[in-house]
């Protein structure tokens, strides 16, 4: 839950006997985590009759409140506790610790407001990320470089909640998610910069229009068309925190400036370095992000000594090797080769799917201006053409994971792809890098795969000949779909930088995959 892999259910209950629920938002759930008998836990399918049940029953509620204030009691202040319930369904806490409030006037509904019904409603859907309410114009963040020019007090709306919209948070009035949780990441920056925020509305991108003028009722997850007064009246008012004046606050608060605070954002920055890391968020956000970028430089690494490879028998003319890292591959005893019906990593399988509907790119129609680009280039490069050709792909790989380093000709693609039980854990990150042929002309392909990217819904940085672009919170039916497209995209690229010599050859061989390939 605290990760934003599943949605909970929420039940607001009476603070007085018999604790009845007030009111519930019940969450969808498809799939269950149990005790597995062979030791550890395992998600299984939840029948399809009781998705929509609730995870506790009135009587449960009712102990839990009973309890809960006899605790409060105790310490004589409101606590966050935890709990559980056994196989008997006996309560169970764990840990109650003091609950941090933020004291505010109560926002009040539609029904309480009677004039709200003059305005439009746009949306009415999501889960409240932070409460309060906000006024500002839209501004659709389709991709990062949207955030660069992010004007003070407009209405932030994204698809996905990437933790990059922090950045502009202090300028944001209101941020509005199409995927996302309330206890994702995102949620909890949201409510440290106290900006009023709803997530998982499914369609908010494509209602809103940019510059559109909206009032963000959070607390109630409405978004209403022009400014109601009566409502921002209740965001102005600061919240106050009953704590800050004790001694064991102030002291947390000077701990966590050494912890909390992320300063270094964005990895493409010059002071992106480890002497810039001011806390141990910078720490554990450098590491990270290193971590990963060593993933994508593999491709330089040797990994052909007997027994730690599998070769892929596919008719391209490829050589690819498969290390399975559990699960992604089911082997035979002896062989040193399998076929690709031998692969059990979904991720892989439909990556793999989209190349073979692909036919292997012959020669494009002599441009022999790009031809002579080729040969230049090639000479120039240490090693030449040879180097090129003998280097190999591969592709590491589990049930849920893929990572493949795949070379066709003078240029490698990088595929990385995780899908768990949870939309909030899916990514792909996809790079794209080189060619033969004259930077002009490698500058076009990639702005040909970054514009086809981004069509595809991913964030994508373009430097040069360097296509970096990353996917995140997608399920895993979308996830499929758009690794196939990749599949299609990487051979549909091999030798395209030849034919680059201008712009409308670009925008045409993009109309083209579109339109015979998607």
């Amino acid at each position: 839950m605290v990760d934003g892999t599943v949605s909970p259910d929420v039940f607001y209950v009476s603070k007085e006997a018999p604790f009845r629920i007030q009111e519930s938002l019940i969450a969808r759930k498809e799939k269950m985590l149990i005790a597995d008998p062979e030791g550890g836990i395992r998600w299984v399918e939840v029948p399809q009759s009781r998705w929509g049940e609730p995870c506790l029953s009135q009587e449960t509620i009712s102990r839990l409140g009973r309890m809960a204030g006899i605790i409060e009691d105790h310490f004589g202040h409101p606590q966050d506790i935890e709990w559980a319930l056994d196989d008997m369904d006996q309560i169970i806490f764990l840990q109650t610790r003091p609950l941090k409030i933020f004291t505010r006037k109560g926002i009040p509904s539609a029904s309480e407001l009677p004039e709200l019904s003059q305005y439009p409603v746009l949306l009415e859907t999501g889960v409240m990320g932070a409460q309060g309410v906000g006024f500002g114009p839209v501004y659709i963040v389709s991709q990062e470089r949207d955030l660069v020019d992010f004007p003070n007090g407009a209405v932030l709306v994204a698809r996905t909640p990437s933790p990059k919209l922090v950045t502009v948070m202090s300028k944001a009035k209101g941020i509005i998610t199409d995927l996302g949780s309330s206890a994702s990441h995102l949620a909890a920056l949201a409510r440290e910069f106290r900006v009023p925020t709803i997530l998982n509305t499914h369609k908010a991108s494509q209602i809103l229009s940019p510059g559109l003028e909206v009032t963000v009722d959070a607390t109630n997850c409405r978004v209403y068309q022009g400014k109601i007064e009566k409502l921002i009246e209740y965001s102005e008012e600061e919240p106050v925190n009953p704590f800050e004046d004790t001694p064991l606050f102030i002291l947390f608060d000077k701990i966590l400036t050494r912890i909390v605070p992320l300063n270094l954002v964005d990895p493409t920055d010059p002071d992106f370095t480890p002497s810039q890391c001011r806390t141990f968020h910078d720490l554990t956000r450098f590491t990270h992000q290193t971590a990963t970028q060593e993933m994508f430089s593999l491709s330089t690494s040797t990994l052909t000594a007997p027994g730690e490879a599998l070769r892929l028998e596919t008719d391209f003319p490829l050589e690819i090797l498969l290390m399975d890292l559990g699960g992604g591959i089911d082997k035979l005893s002896g062989n040193i080769k399998i076929k690709p019906d031998r692969i059990l990593s979904w991720p892989m399988k439909a990556f793999w799917r989209g190349m073979q509907s692909m036919k292997w790119p012959g020669p494009k129609p002599l441009d022999i201006k790009g031809f002579a680009s080729v040969v230049a280039q090639t000479a120039a490069e240490s090693g030449g053409e040879n180097r090129i050709y003998s280097e190999k792909s591969f592709a590491l790989l589990s049930a849920d994971y893929l990572n493949f380093s795949i070379r066709l000709g003078y240029h490698l693609s990088t595929i990385e792809a995780m899908g768990g039980q949870g939309d909030n854990e899916n990514y792909i990150n996809f790079i794209f890098k080189g060619g033969g042929a004259t930077l002009e002309r490698r500058d076009r392909r990639a702005r040909l795969v970054a514009t086809i990217l981004e069509k595809l819904g991913f964030q994508v940085n373009q430097k040069g000949d360097l296509v970096d672009a990353r996917l995140l919170h997608h399920p895993r039916e979308e996830m499929e779909a758009i690794l196939q497209a990749l599949g299609k995209l990487t051979l549909y690229t091999k030798q395209l930088d030849m034919i680059m010599f201008n712009e409308a050859i670009v925008e045409w061989s993009i109309e083209e995959f579109f339109k015979e390939y998607m």
